[in-house]
Order: C-alpha cells, then structure tokens, then sequence
C-alpha cells in the first residue's frame, strides 16, 4: 500500500468536484493489473474446482498474496485519490 501511493505521490491527477471524480493520466498499468486479478481468479478458481487438494494444500497461499498484492496497490491509490480530493478546495 505504501509503495503505490508513494507511486501515484508523483503523479499529475486532476480532481473534479462537481461530478466527485478524478481523472487520470492514461496507462496500460491499470489494464494489465485488471487482467491479472480476473486471470488469477479464473486460474485459482479452475485449480479448486479441479484439484482441490492441491489448491488447498499449497496454491492457497500464492493465490491470497496475488490478491492481497492486488488490493494493497488499489487502495493505497485510492486513499491518495481520497487526500487530493479532501485537499482541493
């Protein structure tokens, strides 16, 4: 969580207050994470239903750092989101 919002610290976000948005440079960052979270959960959620001794003996932790990895870096963009539209004015 640290490590993206220190990341997006130094990005340019624009806040806009009437419609309660921000708007972002553009990325394929944004992209790519969206496409390994649903690939991972198709990928885990396959394993589980197929072998579920094995999902649960030893994927079960690669899949809870993935998703953990995944959410840290969403919200600690979404808490620098947060202060930059509480610090506009």
């Amino acid at each position: 969580m640290a490590v993206s919002y220190k990341y997006f610290s130094n990005q340019k976000v624009a806040i806009i207050k009437e419609s309660i948005s921000a708007k972002f440079q553009g990325s394929y960052l944004t992209l790519v994470l969206l496409l390994t979270f649903f690939c991972c959960k198709f990928f885990f959620g396959y394993i589980k239903d197929v072998n579920s001794t094995l999902y649960h003996e030893t994927l079960i932790f690669f899949d809870f750092g993935i998703r953990g990895a995944l959410f840290g870096y969403s919200l600690g963009r979404g808490i620098y989101c947060l202060r930059e539209f509480f610090k506009t004015k």
